[in-house]
C-alpha cells in the first residue's frame, strides 16, 4: 500500500472511531417509534447516562424529511429536558395538553401542531442530531 494511501485509511478509521465514541458518550438513543390505534405516532428518546441532558435545539429528523426541535413553546411548556434514565415521547398524531411533562407535541416550524403521520408505515429511519449539528448522534431504522 502506498503511504498516500494508508494515510487516508488511518484518518478514515480515527474519524470512524471518533464518531462512533461520540454516539456512545452522548447518552442519548432512539428506542422505538410506537403506533398508538391509528390515533398518534409516537417516538421515543430513552437518556442512558446519570444525568439530566436539556434538549433544547436537538432534531428528530424522519427520512421524510420532517423535522422537531426540542424547543419551549406555547404548545410545549415544559423544560425540554430528558431526566437521568429516563424517556421522553414526541407525538406527531395527536395534539394537546399532557399531564406528563416527558410528552411532547410535534411543533412545526411555523409553531403549530403536526397533527399528521410523520413515519412511513413500510419502514423509515429516524434520527436525533444535536444542536447546530449535521451528525446524527442516533438512528433508529424500523421495522
Amino acid at each position: 500500500m502506498r503511504r498516500s494511501h494508508w494515510i487516508c485509511s488511518a484518518l478514515l478509521l480515527v474519524v470512524a472511531v471518533v464518531a462512533l465514541q461520540a454516539s456512545a458518550e452522548s447518552g442519548l438513543q432512539i428506542i422505538y417509534i410506537e403506533f398508538a390505534n391509528n390515533a398518534d405516532e409516537i417516538v421515543v428518546l430513552f437518556n442512558a447516562t446519570p444525568s439530566d441532558i436539556d434538549l433544547t435545539g436537538y432534531k428528530i429528523w424522519s427520512h421524510g424529511g420532517q423535522e422537531f426541535v426540542f424547543q419551549k413553546t406555547a404548545l410545549n411548556p415544559q423544560d425540554p429536558v430528558i431526566r437521568a434514565f429516563d424517556v421522553v415521547r414526541v407525538h406527531s398524531v395527536y395534539c394537546g395538553t399532557f399531564e406528563n411533562p416527558r410528552d411532547f407535541n410535534w411543533v412545526n416550524k411555523d409553531g403549530s401542531c403536526r397533527q399528521s403521520a410523520v413515519w412511513n408505515d413500510d419502514g423509515d429511519v429516524a434520527r436525533l442530531f444535536p444542536p447546530g449539528s449535521d451528525v446524527a448522534i442516533a438512528t433508529l431504522t424500523y421495522p
